[in-house]
């Protein structure tokens, strides 16, 4: 990403059993920090979410993150698996 820029996401659900999501949301921090913040993702349509993060919301080290979605039979699916150890890792470009 450049230095100012907000990430936008677009997340499609599937669930084997067609459980309806109940509970969506990102989780991002710092890169190096301990604690997540988190938003809950809009819902579009049949299954589609989408959350813009804004700059301000964006180190200049820039960000881990992860999806968590929850269903309502229990199940719960992250992205990518291996969250919340090893998560999506964005880095800000430097101008010139």
């Amino acid at each position: 990403m450049e230095e100012g820029e907000s990430l936008e996401f677009k997340i499609r659900t599937i669930s084997s059993e067609n459980a309806k999501p109940v509970n969506q949301k990102v989780y991002w921090k710092k890169p190096g920090e301990h604690s997540f913040q988190s938003k809950n993702l809009e819902h579009l349509a049949r299954g589609v979410y989408q959350l813009k993060l804004n700059a301000q919301e964006i180190s200049l080290e820039g960000l881990e993150y992860y999806v968590e979605i929850k269903f309502e039979n229990g199940d719960i699916k992250r992205f990518p698996a291996s969250a919340p150890v090893i998560n999506q890792y964005v880095t800000i470009m430097p101008e010139y």
